[in-house]
């Protein structure tokens, strides 16, 4: 049986309180939702725009606190107060949906890689410099990347960038935003198969948040279903086509599956 490497509970998430000046309801982002992740597997969240796979995602980072419930990372509590949320943060990396707008205009390559181990003082500036090169050439970025600025690069050199941000501080989970969905889809193709190929020479663990349901289908271990918040189903990825399934993924799904 395989180990969870993230563990929510019965995770509720609303925007707008009942208070002495409103009696609108609460609207829930995301409404009683429980699941698992595996280490080793890639995890698809999918959903419509404003189901609240994003904010479930923000909850497994510590981003935001969950209103009840509880959410377990590596062993830890993230909603225990005492839970040290920057030092989860070396063992937990998000990459963002766009990368143009996540990376510094004003810093070259080099410093946006490197950022991380300069905030917690790892290595002097020879070593930092050392891994920061060695991580780009694992992401296919050559030595001449390093002294450039975002402008500088294609979309899909950006995304190679924030991919090698998040491992600098060698994390065992990643947590991938939209991570292609702004790109071509010859340029998604080599992202996906570069994220694959991370994932197993650096034993990682990848939670994918994303509408396309084509690069789930492609590239997710299993799925959850996400509606209205709230958790329709999880399936397994290889059995899909045989198991039976709540009607909305059943809807979500026809147009490929009739492709």
């Amino acid at each position: 049986m395989r180990q969870p490497i993230i563990e929510v509970e019965n995770v509720s998430k609303s925007y707008g309180q009942n208070s002495w000046f409103s009696r609108n309801k609460p609207e829930y982002a995301v409404d009683g939702v429980t699941l698992a992740v595996n280490r080793g597997e890639t995890f698809g969240i999918v959903g419509e725009s404003g189901s609240g796979k994003t904010t479930l995602a923000h909850m497994i980072l510590g981003i935001l606190r969950p209103d009840n419930g509880r959410i377990k990372v590596l062993e830890h509590e993230l909603t225990d107060s005492k839970v040290n949320l920057s030092d989860m943060s070396n063992k937990i990396q998000f990459v963002f949906q766009d990368p143009h707008g996540s990376l510094n205009p004003k810093k070259t390559v080099g410093w946006s890689i490197e950022e991380a181990l300069h905030i917690h003082n790892v290595g002097d500036s020879a070593k930092r410099k050392e891994a920061t090169l060695a991580l780009m050439d694992r992401v296919s970025l050559s030595e001449s990347y390093y002294d450039r600025y975002p402008h500088q690069l294609s979309g899909g050199q950006r995304q190679r960038v924030a991919i090698a941000s998040a491992l600098i501080m060698n994390p065992e989970i990643l947590v991938i935003d939209e991570g292609v969905s702004a790109l071509d889809v010859s340029i998604q193709a080599s992202i996906l198969n570069l994220l694959n190929e991370l994932k197993k020479s650096m034993n990682l663990t990848l939670v994918f948040i994303t509408h396309d349901l084509n690069v789930v289908q492609y590239f997710c271990d299993r799925v959850a279903v996400i509606k209205d918040g709230q958790l329709k189903e999880i399936f397994n990825v290889d059995t899909f086509h045989t198991d039976p399934h709540d009607s909305y993924t059943t809807h979500l799904f026809q147009s490929i599956l009739e492709d």
